[in-house]
C-alpha cells in the first residue's frame, strides 16, 4: 500500500509504501546491505510468529497535475528502504479450542494467510493446527523463494515433487505449509494438482 504526500515547506512530493518484502524489494533501489539487514530482521521476527512489514519511500519527481496519469509502476519504483516492523497479532479467544473441536469431529482444517511462511508455521502451532510436543508429528514445508535467489521452474518442480512424494509415503501424522507461489505453480500442472489433492485428502 502506498500513499503520496506533499511537504508544505517546499511542495515536494514523496511516496511512502509498506508491504511484504517480496513486494517491496523488487521495487526498491538495489542496495545490498540494506536489503540484507531488512531480510535478516524479517526472518528473525517471522520465526517468532510476528507479522512483518517493510517500509520504503522516495521523492516523486512528477508534477502534481500529472500524478493521476502516471503509471503505477513508475510511481512505485526506485524506493529507498526505511526499515522493518513486527507486530504480534494475538489469536481471538477460543480459536485453539474451536479448531481442536473441528479436528475431533473429523473436519479438515486449513489456514489461508498472507503472512510469511515462517509466521504461518508458528501460528499453526499457536492456534492448534499443529500439535505441540508430538515427536511423531511431521511438518512439510514449501516456502516462498527468498528475494534474489534464482530458481528455475525445473528446480521448483523437483522440490515440490520431492515434498509431495514424502507426504504421500509417510506413515506419520503430518501438517503441510505451502506458499502462494508454490501453490499457484502446482495448480497449473494437472499431474501435480492431482497429487496435491491426494495430500489434502489424507492430511
Amino acid at each position: 500500500m502506498s500513499v503520496i504526500v506533499k511537504r508544505p515547506a517546499d511542495s515536494k512530493l514523496f511516496v511512502f509504501t509498506k508491504g511484504a518484502e517480496s513486494s517491496i524489494f523488487p521495487r526498491a533501489v538495489k542496495e545490498e546491505e540494506k536489503m540484507r539487514l531488512c531480510s535478516t530482521a524479517v526472518e528473525h521476527y517471522a520465526n517468532q510468529g510476528y507479522r512483518t512489514l517493510v517500509f520504503a519511500m522516495k521523492e516523486l519527481n512528477v508534477p502534481e497535475s500529472a500524478i493521476s496519469t502516471t503509471p503505477t509502476n513508475v510511481i512505485e519504483s526506485d524506493f529507498q528502504l526505511l526499515g522493518v516492523t513486527a507486530m504480534e497479532d494475538l489469536l481471538q479467544d477460543k480459536v485453539a479450542s474451536c479448531i481442536s473441536d473441528f479436528k475431533e469431529a473429523g473436519i479438515k482444517v486449513w489456514m489461508l494467510t498472507g503472512d510469511k511462511g515462517e509466521t504461518a508455521h508458528q501460528i499453526a502451532f499457536s492456534c492448534g493446527l499443529y500439535p505441540h510436543g508430538d515427536p511423531e508429528f511431521r511438518v512439510f514445508r514449501l516456502n516462498e523463494i527468498p528475494y534474489g535467489e534464482k530458481v528455475t521452474s525445473e528446480d521448483m518442480l523437483e522440490g515440490q515433487s520431492k515434498v509431495i512424494d514424502e507426504m504421500l509415503s509417510t506413515k506419520s501424522r503430518f501438517g503441510f505449509t505451502i506458499s502462494g507461489s508454490n501453490l499457484v505453480e502446482m495448480l497449473q500442472d494437472p499431474v501435480q494438482t492431482k497429487r496435491l489433492l491426494r495430500v489434502f485428502d489424507i492430511s
